[in-house]
């Protein structure tokens, strides 16, 4: 029996654009986390799943609001997307 609402807590992603084999979309994921882990503005944990690297995001605070969720995914993307263009420029 539950005795508070169940509220998302720890949620799991990895961003795959296309084009990139595994190697590089484990690097993709390891260079944009620790960028963004780098900024100070978040802490995200790495971690492998069926021995592909992912991230996983725990919100387990009680004071977390709509609106820290929507600074951490737009801090998620804006960090995607550097290590994105950091891989194409290196040629992976």
């Amino acid at each position: 029996m539950a005795v508070s609402p169940h509220l998302a807590k720890l949620t799991c992603i990895r961003h795959e654009p296309p084009d990139i084999d595994q190697k590089g979309l484990d690097q993709h994921t390891l260079n944009w986390v620790q960028t963004l882990n780098q900024s100070g503005k978040a802490f995200l944990t790495p971690a492998k799943l069926d021995d592909k690297w992912m991230v996983r995001v725990s919100m387990g605070v009680e004071s977390t609001e709509r609106e820290h969720v929507d600074t951490l995914w737009t801090l998620v993307q804006e960090h995607a997307e550097t290590s994105m263009h950091s891989l194409n420029q290196s040629g992976s």
